[in-house]
């Protein structure tokens, strides 16, 4: 399991961005083979603070960093490595 959190204090999604240095965490076994974590949890503080994004349920924000983190997971695990696939379970906003 590798799991993290990140406060992103408000601020935008990098555009193009990848987050591998964080969520690369691969390592090998004592017989060289490549270890990769079956469940990968992250979690983020404070996307968007704005009153309008919990009275009008705005997830923009939140759309935009679990892009990232796709796209990074994607990047780090899925293409380096051929048959790792990863799904998403669940996305829970706590206010």
């Amino acid at each position: 399991i590798l799991a993290g959190t990140f406060n992103v204090n408000n601020r935008q999604a990098p555009p193009n961005t990848l987050l591998e240095e964080w969520l690369y965490r691969a390592r090998h076994s004592a017989k060289g083979e490549h270890i990769v974590p079956h469940i990968i949890a992250v979690g983020f503080q404070e996307i968007d603070t704005s009153s309008g994004a919990y009275i009008y349920d705005d997830k923009k924000k939140e759309d935009e960093w679990e892009q990232i983190v796709r796209r990074t997971i994607k990047h780090c695990y899925r293409s380096k490595h051929g048959t790792d696939e990863f799904q998403l379970l669940n996305r829970i906003r706590l206010m």
